[in-house]
């Protein structure tokens, strides 16, 4: 909070922002926290799509301008998969909690009968998956 020069912040002012700073870390250990649930789910429906489909579902998710479209495919999938992760990474200062909890929405809203991958797709999946759970690991 800044004052002009000779003046003091008053026991109220300095008791509200501390207050907002509060309200605002506890907000983003919720978010972090559902985050850890999402990284689960994730985790469940790779290993749910390694046993790959034939049908198709598209859906939308849209937050604060984001659009995210649901994979359709093996390829989108790790696609948005790797967008997750990079949204996450692995510093819990710099993770972007809005846009991986969007991100894991989609993922985990996926028909996992309608991805199907090759053998090559499914090794990346795995190894993308353990990324994931190490990842939310550190920032949660």
């Amino acid at each position: 909070m800044t004052t002009m020069p000779g003046t003091t912040v008053s026991l109220e002012d300095q008791a509200a922002q501390t207050t907002q700073e509060l309200d605002n870390t506890n907000a983003d250990l919720q978010a972090a926290e559902n985050l850890s649930g999402q990284t689960e789910e994730i985790a469940n429906t790779i290993d749910a799509i390694t046993g790959g489909g034939q049908t198709t579902v598209k859906q939308r998710l849209k937050r604060a301008g984001d659009e995210i479209t649901t994979p359709t495919d093996c390829s989108s999938f790790l696609i948005l998969l790797k967008e997750f992760n990079t949204a996450i990474g692995n510093n819990p200062r710099k993770a972007n909690i809005t846009k991986g909890g969007l991100i894991a929405a989609a993922l985990t809203s996926v028909d996992k009968d309608s991805i199907s991958c090759d053998a090559e797709e499914v090794s990346s999946l795995k190894v993308m998956k353990q990324v994931a759970v190490k990842n939310c690991e550190k920032v949660w």
